[in-house]
């Protein structure tokens, strides 16, 4: 009779702690499953926004060029115009 209580008793509070183990077993893998998919998702975000950085990088570098060159056009044009003025003065001078 007391084998069958402690029976009755230990039974359930045993197979509760196994299904309990198992369960937080398949819980924490569950938890690694999502922490890898997010951590996908999250790289596949960040090469999307690396991506269109590179392409704006790419066009602002574009533009720094054209500027560039102009600038350089502008300033040879300069040159040019002060070194006429700088004649015609000597030519007013004599």
């Amino acid at each position: 009779m007391l084998e069958t209580i402690i029976i009755n008793i230990l039974s359930p509070i045993l197979a509760s702690g196994f299904t309990w183990m198992l369960a937080r077993r398949k819980f924490k893998q569950e938890v690694k499953q999502n922490e890898l998919e997010n951590i996908e998702k999250a790289i596949t975000i960040w090469r999307e926004v690396s991506e269109n950085l590179e392409i704006k990088l790419s066009n602002a570098q574009d533009e720094i060029s054209k500027q560039n060159e102009l600038i350089s056009k502008q300033n040879d044009l300069i040159k040019h115009l002060t070194d006429e003025i700088e004649l015609l003065r000597n030519k007013l001078k004599k």
